[in-house]
């Protein structure tokens, strides 16, 4: 299995953040779900705001997410990759 690669920085994981939320929010317009509600748009929602927050805290388990956050996953898992060129 290849290793998918990590956010860098603190910076690069608050972005593909942002970017899960708006995949989310996309899919979830275009999906035309009736609520808002949803375990995938509630739990990317919650941990952007824990980033904003200041209140994220890595390496505390899995985070429910497809295969479409596994790198959001990996940061969360294993910290920034800062040893990355």
């Amino acid at each position: 299995m290849t290793q998918l690669q990590r956010a860098r920085t603190a910076a690069d994981d608050v972005d593909l953040v942002n970017q899960a939320v708006f995949e989310v929010d996309d899919r979830h317009a275009c999906l035309e779900w009736a609520h808002g509600d949803e375990p995938p748009a509630r739990s990317v929602s919650e941990l952007q705001r824990s980033m904003d927050q200041g209140t994220h805290q890595f390496a505390t388990g899995e985070l429910p997410f497809a295969r479409l956050l596994e790198r959001i996953n990996a940061t969360h898992c294993e910290g920034p990759d800062v040893d990355a060129a």
